[in-house]
């Protein structure tokens, strides 16, 4: 086979390796670069795109040696001394980021890209964001790497970077809808409520049945309250999408809110016959009907929920209140001190607790739940008046006194 020939059929097996990598079918992928290096072991971006197989496949250790190959082969190479840093830092032998690799390779950033989104999916985030950042280090132009830079910065709470990050997708493509939502739940986790109503109707310009920038549209005006829009919102999302679980949730809790029971039942309903082992509807439908008085019924949909979801503390919790009205103290304790389990740090659920200890007379026990309670949340009125009563059983009653004043106080 002539030298010409030999290119060819190597530049043949490189991209059938690569178009098994984007399939994630990486032992096919990998299997086409050894066959390539079988006939050339000189070539760089074989052993390069070699590397990026065995990251994902997580041989972490190989692909640094593959890697170093790469650059044994072509020194100046500056994407394989990226990876053999990226792959130093995968096998713990190097806790530094490479960005003092400033070199680029043009051509490079797609690959970048690529390897990680199926880092991401592997849940190798550090790894991940690492890529996207030497992807629109090559290419600035890279908007699709952006939006997955400012999702990145985002789960790790670095708002200010993943805002920009965001911003700097808008600005390469002005209609990408999902940069305009996350931004909009950003600023709605920092409190910027007006910004992020406005960032989710910037997306609706774009596509008026956005359902995600709908939704989350809906859910801050439910959380202001501004009831009647937001009701809206939720039957446009329904008539688009009768099947859009979260809607009918929202739209159920919105009608608990304005004291539409009826309608609010059916929402909770239409959400359980859409998707029976939704926790989240049973335990709303089970406080809707707690609030109505029908208890052997919450009852029976609190423990329903727990049985979907044997974590869910708030289900817990609330089945130990249910269990205390009815004298069902024991089980009660039980539901409660399960619900901690789980959520320890829940200031409520400490005063759940705490009550239910104080319904069977356990002052002493009842005193120390209360006091946990208050330690994580001091603002708690409900939690004082509680105390005061405990207090005074228990013969303390200048502290029974104070506590009754903060409970006075918080009312």
């Amino acid at each position: 086979m002539d030298s010409d020939d030999t290119s060819s059929h190597v530049s043949d097996l490189i991209n059938l390796g690569l178009e098994c990598f984007r399939k994630r079918e990486y032992k096919k992928s990998e299997a086409y670069f050894h066959s390539a290096l079988m006939i050339d072991k000189s070539n760089p971006v074989v052993w390069f795109n070699l590397g990026f197989v065995q990251m994902v496949s997580e041989k972490f250790q190989q692909a640094l040696e593959t890697y170093q190959k790469a650059t044994e082969t072509l020194s100046n190479f500056p994407e394989a001394i990226y990876g053999q840093k990226l792959a130093a830092i995968a096998t713990e032998q190097n806790e530094l980021a490479p960005d003092e690799v400033s070199q680029i390779t043009e051509g490079y950033s797609n690959s970048w890209f690529r390897l990680g989104v199926h880092l991401h999916s592997k849940e190798y985030y550090k790894l991940a964001e690492l890529c996207w950042k030497r992807s629109v280090r090559i290419d600035s132009a890279n908007a699709n790497a952006w939006f997955n830079l400012g999702l990145a910065y985002k789960s790790e709470n670095r708002f200010h970077e993943s805002e920009m990050a965001f911003r700097k997708t808008i600005n390469l493509n002005p209609t990408h809808q999902k940069s305009w939502v996350q931004l909009g739940l950003l600023m709605e986790e920092e409190g910027r409520v007006t910004e992020s109503q406005h960032a989710y109707l910037q997306a609706l310009k774009i596509n008026s049945q956005n359902i995600m920038a709908l939704y989350q549209f809906g859910l801050s005006l439910l959380k202001q309250e501004q009831y009647e829009n937001a009701e809206r919102i939720f039957r446009q999302i329904l008539e688009i999408k009768p099947v859009h679980v979260e809607s009918h949730i929202s739209l159920g809790l919105l009608l608990m809110n304005l004291k539409r029971d009826d309608e609010a039942a059916t929402m909770f309903q239409n959400a359980i016959s859409i998707e029976p082992q939704n926790a989240e509807a049973w335990l709303n439908l089970a406080a809707l009907y707690h609030s109505m008085g029908f208890l052997e019924d919450a009852i029976r949909l609190y423990q329903h929920t727990v049985k979907i979801d044997p974590e869910n503390a708030i289900a817990w919790s609330n089945l130990g209140i249910l269990f205390g009205q009815i004298g069902g103290f024991k089980q009660a304790e039980d539901a409660c001190r399960i619900s901690l389990e789980h959520e320890p740090n829940e200031p409520y659920l400490w005063h759940n607790l705490g009550v239910t200890l104080a319904q069977q007379k356990k002052n002493k026990e009842a005193e120390a739940a209360l006091e946990t309670a208050l330690e994580l949340d001091e603002s708690l009125s409900q939690t004082w008046c509680q105390m005061s009563i405990v207090l005074e059983r228990l013969g303390k009653y200048d502290e029974a006194e104070y506590a009754y004043q903060r409970c006075v106080e918080g009312l």
